[in-house]
């Protein structure tokens, strides 16, 4: 998750929004805070801090082009898509 913010340079784009819903998800399912978590590892970057709102705005991105599955309103959950592991995988043979 860190490299593929910092290959991004901040931008929603390349792995960076796979590996967030990933992360997301995975965080969710182990009971953790997902947004918390994917600040941190933001931040352990180098980047500037990201709030918990750009976080947020990073998921519902993440959402919106297919990563994460739909949600209700206020309500954390969502699971990464097969359109993500996709992603993932064709990243990993390059």
């Amino acid at each position: 998750l860190k490299t593929a913010y910092e290959e991004s340079h901040g931008e929603l784009s390349g792995k960076y929004l796979p590996l967030v819903s990933l992360a997301y998800a995975e965080m969710l399912a182990a009971g953790r805070d997902p947004i918390r978590f994917i600040a941190s590892a933001v931040r352990d970057a180098g980047a500037p801090p990201v709030s918990s709102a750009t976080v947020r705005s990073h998921i519902k991105r993440a959402r919106e082009e297919g990563y994460l599955t739909p949600t209700r309103q206020g309500k954390a959950s969502g699971e990464a898509t097969e359109k993500t592991r996709q992603e993932l995988r064709a990243s990993a043979e390059t």
